[in-house]
């Protein structure tokens, strides 16, 4: 990751300097406050946007509609004409989140990838969701302080694609070893925030290694699912479950000793918190994957397909956030189930189908 962005910072280089020169006479702001204030200012002009969450075969049909693909079903090009109008139209953007960045980044077909780089841009507006990593560092600590804001505005969930990988941290070594590092970070900050989504593909499509896959994991989680099966006897247990591992596995990521009974204290107090506040929209993305994870654990019925992890990562980035989630069939039926209550804490409306999606747009346009 850090070549990653050594690799675009040199891009920016001269932005760079320049910045650092007209931030060194401001010590008094840190570089928190200088990301808070930006993202303040993004989230101030999204609001003149009707924001809509894509998931990745949206993005692909969008684009192979633009490359002019003759593969595309009736209602497909229906979508990706539609999208065209809602673009002229200027009342939209299509805001992308890290797990749709992975899958976008994992395809390698020429043509559809030359054809992403084209629209990303244009349609997300420089949009993007903040990566859950972030999000729960964020909730973890409402949840220690026993403080749940009933609403969070959008800067609290929108980034520079640039962001999707956290903040920027590139040493001034090899720029400008002496310069005040302060001034430096901030500008860094500024120069690689500005760069657009299509810059993170092109950068992501040479670099070597393995591409996301979606089956990753799966054949594991349904082994699990099936071993302890009979010890969940209910939604809540279920639900409480994949909390107390989404949090543990959080904590050891960011070497942080927690205790399985101080866990299990904040499992415990975020669902009182919900069971108390029913409208509550406090913890939006631990109770989104709580609650998918929590209700597959349970549902007998229900079995781990590929891309469910990826599908549930989707939603906890969308439901907060955006206007309209544009998914496929099972994971619409999935937020569709009133066990998990999705209705009751995101105004975010789940479509799914081409046709209906092309439909929802029409209306809005």
């Amino acid at each position: 990751m850090t070549e990653l962005l050594d690799k675009a910072a040199r891009i920016a280089i001269e932005r760079i300097q320049h910045l650092t020169e007209v931030y060194e006479g401001q010590p008094e702001v840190s570089l928190h406050q200088h990301v808070r204030a930006k993202r303040r200012a993004r989230a101030i002009t999204a609001k003149a946007f009707k924001l809509i969450y894509l998931d990745t075969n949206v993005w692909k049909c969008v684009a192979d509609f633009q490359w002019g693909k003759t593969s595309l079903t009736d209602e497909m090009m229906h979508l990706g004409a539609t999208v065209e109008r809602a673009m002229a139209s200027g009342r939209f953007a299509f805001p992308i989140g890290a797990p749709t960045l992975l899958e976008l980044d994992a395809m390698t077909d020429g043509t559809t990838r030359d054809s992403l780089n084209q629209v990303v841009d244009q349609m997300s507006r420089g949009f993007c969701i903040l990566p859950y990593t972030e999000r729960l560092d964020t909730e973890l600590r409402q949840i220690r302080s026993n403080q749940f804001p009933e609403q969070e505005g959008l800067e609290n969930f929108l980034c520079s694609p640039i962001e999707l990988f956290g903040i920027p941290e590139v040493s001034s070594v090899g720029f400008w070893p002496d310069v005040d590092k302060l001034a430096f970070d901030k500008a860094m900050f500024d120069a690689l925030a500005e760069m657009p989504f299509s810059v993170l593909l092109d950068i992501g499509r040479d670099e070597l290694g393995n591409k996301w896959d979606n089956s990753l994991s799966i054949l594991e989680l349904n082994i699990g699912k099936a071993e302890h099966q009979a010890v969940v006897e209910n939604l809540n247990t279920g639900i409480a479950i994949e909390l107390r591992s989404l949090m543990s596995r959080w904590f050891a990521g960011q070497g942080i000793q927690m205790s399985l009974e101080d866990v299990n204290r904040y499992v415990l107090r975020a669902m009182q918190h919900w069971y108390a506040n029913q409208d509550t929209k406090a913890l939006a993305t631990l109770r989104t994957l709580g609650s998918t994870y929590g209700l597959m654990r349970f549902d007998q019925q229900r079995k781990y397909h590929n891309g469910d992890p990826n599908d549930f990562m989707v939603a906890a980035s969308a439901l907060p956030a955006a206007s309209a989630l544009f998914t496929d069939r099972k994971l619409a039926n999935l937020l569709a189930d009133k066990r998990i209550k999705v209705a009751s804490y995101s105004n975010c409306e789940v479509v799914s189908g081409f046709g209906e999606m092309a439909r929802y747009l029409e209306r809005h346009i």
